[in-house]
C-alpha cells in the first residue's frame, strides 16, 4: 500500500495544477462519495457511512492529465477508465491500465471561493456526471456526459485530501455544505460530526 500524508494547506491546487495525493472524491449534488460497484467494476457514489475505510483515490500526474486510482488493501490496481466506448451516458469503469483524465477547477459564480472540479476524458468535453441529476441514493452510477454551458452540480466534484497511515483506516472528513437546490446529505448526523 502506498502511504501519503497531505499538506496542511486547504488548497489542493498549486499554480493551477492539482497536487498529487490521496483524496476522497465527493459529488456536490448528491453529497456522496466515489466508490466502485465491485461486481460490475463501474464507478458509483455512496454515502460516507457505508465506505468503512474505502473510497480513497490516488491522483497522480500522467502525461498532460492525471491518473485516478482506487486505493484498497488486498485489491489489484484499479484505475478510472472508459471500457465501453466514448459516448454520452456511458458508465465510467475501472481497469488495471491507467489513462489520463483532465481535471479542471470549476469557474462558476455559484462556487466562487471553492475549489470544485470537473473530470474530463482527455481533450474532449465529456465529463463525469452523477446519474439522475446527482442522486443521493446509494450506488448511483457515474457516467460521462457532454459538458454544455454552466456547471450542473451533478457534474461538479470536491477533492478532499485524506491521510493514510500504515495499517489504519482514514479519518472521516467533513462533508460539503449543501448547494442550494440540492437534496440533504444522506446522513446529516454522520457528515456534520
Amino acid at each position: 500500500m502506498i502511504i501519503h500524508s497531505t499538506s496542511d494547506s486547504s488548497s489542493v491546487f498549486t499554480d493551477g495544477k492539482l497536487k498529487p495525493g490521496i483524496y476522497r472524491i465527493q459529488n456536490i449534488a448528491g453529497h456522496t462519495y466515489l466508490d466502485i460497484r465491485d461486481e460490475s467494476k463501474e464507478l458509483c457514489c455512496r454515502p460516507i457511512t457505508v465506505l468503512e475505510g474505502k473510497g480513497l483515490w490516488e491522483i497522480l500526474p500522467l502525461g498532460s492529465g492525471y491518473s485516478i486510482r482506487r486505493l484498497e488493501q488486498g485489491k489489484p490496481e484499479q484505475y478510472c477508465i472508459m471500457l465501453k466506448g466514448l459516448e454520452s451516458e456511458r458508465v465510467v469503469s475501472v481497469s488495471p491500465f491507467p489513462v489520463a483524465w483532465r481535471i479542471e477547477i470549476v469557474e462558476d459564480e455559484r462556487f466562487r471561493g471553492c475549489e470544485y472540479v470537473r473530470m474530463f476524458w482527455g481533450t474532449t468535453n465529456m465529463t463525469w456526471d452523477l446519474r439522475d441529476f446527482g442522486s443521493h441514493k446509494d450506488r448511483t452510477r457515474v457516467q460521462l456526459k457532454k459538458q454544455n454551458h454552466g456547471s450542473e452540480p451533478c457534474r461538479v466534484w470536491k477533492l478532499i485530501p485524506a491521510t493514510l497511515d500504515a495499517g489504519s483506516k482514514p479519518a472521516r472528513e467533513k462533508a460539503l455544505p449543501p448547494v442550494s437546490g440540492s437534496p440533504p446529505p444522506y446522513d446529516a448526523k454522520e457528515v456534520s460530526g
